[in-house]
């Protein structure tokens, strides 16, 4: 076997890693400033961010009062007796719920023995 071609081939190997190399760093340059484009954009956005947050945090308190004033006004208007009819509807209807979920359940396992 000639020499030459070993020579040959060890070059192109070499060439090869090289631009392997040169395509490597210049795809992790061009995902260095995406990345810092990106971050950019974000920051950017980060007062938005804060504006919603806010927004939604009043959102929620005027609800939870809302919700408040608006159990005080049954209360007072139907008394009592009707807050714990509520109560005792609302349970009854969580414990349904539950008993449904417990049924299709049930129903799943029967089916994958069949």
């Amino acid at each position: 076997m000639p020499v030459w071609i070993l020579y040959i081939s060890v070059a192109v190997i070499a060439l090869a890693f090289v631009a392997l190399v040169v395509f490597l760093a210049i795809t992790l340059l061009s995902l260095r400033r995406t990345i810092s484009d990106v971050d950019d954009k974000i920051q950017a956005f980060d007062p938005l961010f804060r504006i919603v947050s806010k927004t939604g945090e009043a959102v929620e308190r005027k609800a939870k009062r809302s919700l408040k004033h608006v159990e005080e006004i049954e209360e007072e208007e139907f008394g009592e007796e009707f807050s714990e009819r509520k109560d005792r509807v609302l349970n009854t209807a969580l414990e349904v719920a539950q008993w449904s979920l417990v049924g299709v359940a049930l129903w799943q396992k029967l089916r994958e023995r069949k």
